[in-house]
């Protein structure tokens, strides 16, 4: 038996684009995403909040320590503020309480097991299926509105 002369590549060097650059083209729709649909609204409520920005004229200059003693003040915030606090910790108990439940209902092995799981997972299936229903007719090339584009 001959040995080979040439180096052996590892099953990642085989690859166009090996190594970093490639698991960095993975995540960059990800992290596009987040860019657009986070970190920019984020930007722009912070930049909102520190302006004067009447909702019909836009920006029309700095008005930052202004804005935030007015919403302190305001008779209603500190009640707003205690009542998002205390809804958000029963919803936040109630929620995890009934999932906990729902979850050991289906783990028990009784005759009403199948048609439990089928009743929780059905509305989350029949959701994804029409979602996929939806963008196949809209990226059909022949009944799409988009049919003109795709030649």
């Amino acid at each position: 038996m001959a040995l080979s002369t040439s180096p052996r590549r590892s099953r990642y060097q085989r690859t166009a684009l090996g190594g970093p650059v490639q698991g960095w083209l993975y995540a960059a729709p990800t992290a596009l995403f987040v860019i657009a649909l986070f970190v920019i609204p984020l930007l722009l409520v912070l930049q909102m909040s520190g302006s004067d920005w009447p909702l019909l004229r836009g920006n029309t200059g700095p008005n930052f320590p202004e804005n935030f003693v007015d919403a302190v003040s305001n008779r209603l915030f500190w009640a707003s503020v205690r009542f998002t606090l205390v809804y958000t910790a029963i919803t936040t108990v109630i929620l995890i309480a009934l999932g906990l439940g729902l979850a050991l209902l289906v783990q028990e092995s009784t005759a009403w097991k199948g048609f439990l799981r089928t009743a929780f997972l059905l509305p989350s299936a029949l959701g994804l299926a029409s979602a996929s229903l939806l963008f196949y007719v809209l990226y059909s090339p022949i009944a799409g509105p988009f049919a003109g584009l795709m030649d």
